[in-house]
């Protein structure tokens, strides 16, 4: 009698952690969904940047308008990709996959999300920059000093916003960002470590039967 009751008890444990993960998987889905529909939007406007720069553009200029694009949109591509391939073979691995696979569907992605969103912060830097130099190309092609006035005005004006919004993401980051320690000395604990730790007290809590 006791063992089956140590057997529910862990099955029900089991299913209790099995949601949990089900809601981190969905959380993940959900994240990698939208870096992948905003590296879709990026590497759409990375193509057309691929114009005709004027003739009098400098060539060192050229090459680094031309790297630029590039770069945005091989890492656009590269979020793009990886992201659909982790919505799509995670949630398929932690559904069809053997037993333990929700875990390592999971854990899987949270490995990738990280690539993903390195890949996905470059297009996006490198996209802001190439806009910024083609701005000098257009504006300077004719050396008129109002248009290099114009030009400098935007360049104070993109800084001005990039101040602005990498203040931002360092405020966000600062403010969601916690810290487990891996020693085990954080006051936090995971969900399924405290499922894990209730099912071993209970186990030896649960009073011993006698055969009769």
């Amino acid at each position: 009698m006791l063992d089956a009751d140590r057997h529910a008890l862990s099955a029900s444990v089991y299913h209790s952690a099995l949601g949990i993960k089900e809601r981190e998987l969905v959380n993940l889905t959900n994240y990698l969904n939208n870096l992948g529909t905003q590296a879709a939007l990026m590497f759409g406007f990375g193509l057309g940047m691929f114009a005709e720069v004027p003739e009098s553009t400098p060539i060192v200029v050229s090459y680094v308008y031309y790297a630029l694009a590039t770069t945005c949109l091989g890492a656009e591509m590269y979020c793009l990709t990886n992201a659909t391939l982790c919505t799509v073979l995670g949630p398929t691995l932690a559904l069809n996959g053997p037993r333990g696979s929700m875990h390592a569907a999971v854990q899987g992605m949270y490995q990738e999300r990280d690539w993903i969103w390195t890949s996905f912060a470059i297009g996006a830097v490198s996209f802001s920059f190439a806009m910024l130099v083609y701005i000098w190309v257009l504006l300077t092609q004719f050396g008129d000093g109002w248009d290099i006035g114009i030009a400098g005005m935007c360049t104070a004006i993109f800084i001005f916003c990039s101040v602005v919004v990498f203040r931002g993401i360092k405020r966000i980051f600062a403010r969601f960002y916690f810290d487990m320690d891996p020693a085990g000395n954080s006051e936090q604990i995971k969900a399924e470590e405290y499922l894990k730790a209730q099912t071993a007290a209970s186990m030896l809590t649960a009073p011993s039967s006698k055969p009769k």
